[in-house]
Formats: C-alpha cells, structure tokens, sequence
C-alpha cells in the first residue's frame, strides 16, 4: 500500500468480515488488522503507527467492542484517533453505548460501501484538523512562552544597561556582570583586564586558577566561541567563561548569546570609562602633587630673594661712605635698587596666582570627574 493514504485499523473477531472490509477499503486506505480488542490496544502501546480511524467490531468475546473502545481513548496517543461501530444492533441504546465509549460514528452491518468510506474520510478529515489544531496550540503555546521568557531576558539587560552607565568602579562593574548572567541560569566566571590589575568573578563565589589560565588563554580566540555547552566571549579588555549553555535548545541558546553579547558590549564601553577616569584622577593628584612642591620652593624661594635683597641693601648703604658719594647719588642708587626689587617681587607674586589658577583647574577636573564616574 502507498503511504500516502490514510492509515485505518480494522478490529473484528470474524475473520470472514476482517477480510471482507479489507477488501472493500484497501484501496482507500491503509490498513492495520486486529482479531481482538486486546490485539489492538497492544498495538496503540507498542507501535509508532498509529491509524486515524478505527472500525470497531461491537460484539467481541472476551474484551468487546465498547470495552476496547473505553481502553484505547484513555491512552494518549490515541486522543485524536476516531473511532466507529460497526454492529448489526441499529437500537438507540447500543449507539448511546457506543457514544457514552468514545466513538465518533455507528453503522449497521451490512452497510453499503460507499457509506462506509464516506463515513471514514469524514473522520479522517476530523482527525487531521484535530492534529492541525493541535499542533497550532503548541505552536502558539510555545511562541507565547518564548515571547514571555524573552522579556525577561530582556528586562535583565535592560536593568543591566541602567546600572552599568552608574557603576562607580571596576569591582562593582565584574560582580554586576557575573550576577546579571547568573539570573539566566548560566554558570559564568568573568575576568576584567585593567593597566593596574587583573579582576575576576564567579557564579560559584571564587574563581579556580584553572578558570582564571583558561580566562587567560583563551582571550584572543575570538569574540565568541561555543564549544558544546561551553562558551567563551572575549570583548575588548572583559572575557567570559559560560559552562551551561542550553545547546538542547537552540533557540534559546542563540537568543542568550545576543544577550551577552549586548552585556559585554556595554561593559567594556563603561570599563574603558572607568580606565580614563583612574588615569585622569592619577594625573589630577600627581599634577597637584607637583604644583604643591612647586608652590613651597617657591615660597622658600621668595624667602632667600628677601634676605639677599636686605642683605645686598644693607652692604650698599655700609659702602656709600667709600665712594664718597652725595646724598642725593645715594638716593637715586636705592630708589633703583627698590624699583628692581619691586619688579622681582611682583614677577613672584604673578607666578604664585598663575599656580592658584592652575588648581583651580585641576580642581575643577576633579569634581567633574567625580559626577561622571
């Protein structure tokens, strides 16, 4: 028989009748033989091939029609098969049995063929649109819940982005990315690379030296790696060790990978940020550092021009008398030296605001870089 065509199950104990609805349907349908009830529940537990519609004999020794009818609709993969009578009893009370046991249909023996084969295209088409539906509630049932599941991943990344444009520094920045990804159910260890010092995290709470040589070794093979249910994602100075990703699952699978890719994205953009701001504020302190130095040799400095001045002043004034010269050559002499000594002294004073001002900058950088970061 072609596989095409719709498989059916004959059940009846008459071996003439068995082999009679053979004949009349066999080139409609593919056909399943049973001599039993018994036979043909075996057949629902232990074969693949299950058919659309069964022909039920009613009156059957040991096990009858309505009893194997019972048995088979409580086995689950026979939810949709249809099921129909066949019985030379035409009473309202042996169809109500036969309804109360599950079937979908009941004919009277002898039936005309063409009846019978209407009867079962009917209800092959009802099994199909039975499964077609089915198989559409699955479907929705699965996009509903991948929509569902996918929000939530979203929302992490989402409270991920917020809290990471505010992360005040790198040890925060690493714990906020292994516990952002530990809520996917994913087993991580995350290492993040600065010009001062190495930082790692793990969803286990410590991270083992082999984790930390792999973290290590594996930092330049690529962006992102899976291997199995392993996964590796290197982005800029920030690697990522993944120990459970859902391979079973595909879709879900690619689904988290864009999502961690997105994560490390914006990590490491907030790494670089917190990377400058350490450099700025190391310069900040080491510029201040120095104008502060500067600042006191110059003060020291103001101090010993002072005392050479008085000192230069006072020996002037203790030499006049040796070359004789007049009071008023005397005065025009120290109001020259005095002129000159002002000029040094404002020339100092200048240089002492230029520093105030240079502070003041330094100052300034500091506060914003303190808003900012």
């Amino acid at each position: 028989m072609s596989n095409s065509l719709p498989t059916i199950m004959i059940v009846d104990d008459s071996p003439s009748d068995l082999a009679l609805t053979s004949a009349i349907l066999e080139s409609n349908f593919s056909i399943i033989k049973a001599k039993s009830g018994s036979q043909a529940i075996n057949h629902f537990i232990h074969s693949e091939n299950i058919p659309k519609v069964v022909l039920m004999d009613a009156s059957m020794p040991e096990m009858d029609g309505y009893t194997t009818c019972k048995e088979i609709k409580k086995l689950d993969q026979a939810n949709n098969t249809e099921i129909i009578f066949l019985s030379g009893h035409s009473s309202i009370a042996e169809k109500l049995l036969g309804y109360d046991a599950g079937a979908s249909g009941y004919l009277t023996k002898p039936f005309q063929p063409l009846e019978l084969i209407e009867k079962i295209k009917l209800s092959v088409a009802r099994f199909d649109q039975k499964e077609n539906f089915e198989m559409q509630s699955k479907y929705a049932m699965e996009t509903a819940m991948s929509a569902i599941m996918d929000a939530g991943e979203q929302a992490t990344v989402i409270h991920f982005m917020r809290q990471c444009l505010i992360c005040p520094s790198v040890e925060e920045l690493v714990s906020l990315i292994c516990s952002s990804v530990s809520s996917f159910g994913l087993t991580n260890t995350v290492e993040l690379r600065t010009p001062w010092k190495k930082i790692h995290s793990s969803s286990n709470g410590s991270t083992s030296p082999l984790e930390i040589e792999l973290l290590t070794a594996l930092q330049h093979i690529g962006k992102i790696t899976q291997r199995g249910k392993r996964l590796i994602l290197n982005f800029g100075d920030i690697s990522q060790f993944i120990k459970n990703m859902p391979e079973e699952n595909p879709d879900k699978c690619g689904r988290l990978r864009d999502h961690l890719a997105l994560i490390l994205e914006a990590a490491n953009s907030r790494l670089q940020s917190l990377i400058l701001a350490g450099d700025i504020k190391e310069l900040i302190i080491e510029s201040n550092k120095h104008i502060q130095e500067f600042n006191e040799n110059q003060s020291l400095q103001k101090q010993n021009n002072i005392a050479i001045m008085d000192e230069m002043h006072d020996e002037i004034q203790s030499e006049f008398f040796t070359y004789g010269l007049t009071e008023e050559q005397e005065k025009i002499l120290l109001s020259i030296i005095g002129k000159y000594s002002e000029k040094i002294f404002y020339s100092y004073e200048k240089s002492l605001k230029t520093d105030a001002e240079l502070l003041l900058i330094t100052s300034k950088l500091k506060k914003s870089i303190d808003r900012f970061f």
